[in-house]
């Protein structure tokens, strides 16, 4: 065998392997965020591809975002106690995008994959997404009204939002560059009986932010406000 056959073979070896590696994956990033709505379960250990990310996560707290390759990303979620996840799936993650995965259930435990906001809302707006991840709320109309505001005689702001289901993000007028304090009640459908009731949530114009309903370990409804974008 000649010298110059063994370069060219080295050579289009080389090319095979680049080639492989660059159909694998975008070489992009994304950023990832978890939340832990798994009433009945421990603190959890985030693993994605593998690698330990996030550890003790306690219940009702996030990882924050955290910067992962684009792609087919494997995610598995394992309560502290033990090694068979409670969740394992796969998540594809286009590049530069954001994504929240939600981690709820009692008997089944079942994560809610969301596409956070990016996009900067029309000036002098907010935006806030509304996501029922209590397991024991079932259905629910969900009011947001400024701090003070009876909800009688108002509409809901999303109507019959069912466990494990987010809402389109909506949009709140709120003057260019100031804050404003909502409340957010999540009723039983139809009615104005309010199941979780929150006050003096601050929005700031320009803002996204997606606001989750959960259960709270000791009887009734929490909630949690994450940012999506600030």
């Amino acid at each position: 065998m000649s010298k110059r056959y063994v370069q060219c073979a080295l050579v289009l070896s080389s090319l095979w392997i680049i080639l492989a590696t660059l159909g694998c994956g975008s070489g992009g990033t994304a950023n990832l965020r978890v939340l832990h709505a798994a009433p009945d379960e421990p603190d959890v250990n985030i693993l994605i591809d593998g690698n330990t990310v996030n550890s003790n996560l306690a219940y009702s707290a996030n990882t924050g975002y955290i910067s992962v390759s684009s792609g087919s990303r494997h995610l598995q979620v394992e309560a502290i106690n033990s090694s068979t996840p409670i969740v394992d799936t796969t998540l594809t993650l286009a590049d530069s995008t954001n994504t929240t995965v939600i981690v709820t259930g009692t008997t089944t435990i079942s994560p809610i994959v969301l596409t956070d906001d990016t996009t900067t809302p029309t000036s002098g707006t907010a935006e806030i997404r509304l996501v029922n991840a209590a397991p024991s709320m079932g259905g629910a109309d969900v009011y947001v009204v400024p701090t003070g505001t009876s909800i009688v005689g108002v509409s809901p702001l999303v109507s019959g939002i069912t466990f494990q289901t987010a809402s389109p993000y909506q949009s709140l007028t709120i003057t260019a560059g100031t804050s404003a304090n909502y409340d957010v009640y999540f009723t039983e459908p139809g009615t104005k009986l309010a199941e979780l009731a929150t006050s003096g949530i601050s929005i700031t114009s320009g803002s996204a932010l997606t606001f989750v309903s959960m259960n709270n370990v000791g009887g009734g409804f929490t909630f949690q406000v994450l940012t999506d974008l600030q």
